[in-house]
């Protein structure tokens, strides 16, 4: 008796499930064609430049990127930084090979001596430097060097990675895509579309 009650009753259940999902099954149907309209959009006749090749280009060139896809306030601030970083490079390289030099020669002329010597300031001051405080500038001149070219790799990665970024999302905009407008009878009233692309 407990056995045909629980059949029943499981019987009952599945067929209340069946019946729900029928119904839900047709309101879907029913409210599809009506409340969606879709579109598919071929894509563009001229389609944008490969972003990855746009990115490598700007690495080599930060800035280019960014002219290419007509943002000429972010173009000139890339490549005015890098104008600006190279210089820093230029700078700390001279800096660092003339104190490099320094410490050379004052190295020979204190290994024929047994007393520490002082050294006028090789760049023209009115100080006297020991062979410690040349080799110490020696470094500074090494470490900023090193500092100027990461943050130029920096920059070039940003760029790229930017320039990168509003390629792709050109490219997808370039097609091919569906465009889904929302409901005109009620529902979704937004004065928009909604596009999925591929």
């Amino acid at each position: 008796m407990r056995m045909c009650d629980s059949r029943t009753s499981f019987s009952y259940a599945l067929l209340t499930c069946c019946f729900v999902a029928m119904a839900f099954a047709g309101r879907i149907s029913a409210a599809g064609p009506e409340t969606a309209h879709a579109r598919f959009v071929p894509p563009d006749s001229i389609q944008p430049v490969a972003p990855l090749k746009l990115a490598a280009i700007d690495f080599l060139l930060p800035g280019y990127g960014m002219y290419r896809q007509n943002e000429p306030g972010y173009a000139a601030a890339y490549f005015s930084t890098n104008l600006v970083n190279l210089g820093l490079i230029y700078v700390a390289y001279r800096n660092w090979r003339f104190y490099e030099s320094a410490f050379r020669a004052a190295e020979l002329r204190q290994s024929q001596e047994a007393d520490p010597l002082q050294f006028a300031d090789p760049a023209g001051g009115s100080d006297f430097l020991t062979l410690q405080d040349i080799k110490n500038r020696a470094d500074r001149g090494q470490l900023f060097f090193a500092v100027s070219v990461v943050a130029n790799v920096a920059l070039r990665f940003l760029s790229a990675t930017h320039t990168w970024s509003l390629a792709d999302a050109a490219k997808r905009r370039s097609g091919p895509r569906y465009e889904i407008y929302p409901d005109t009878a009620g529902g979704m009233r937004a004065a928009g579309m909604y596009s999925f692309y591929f």
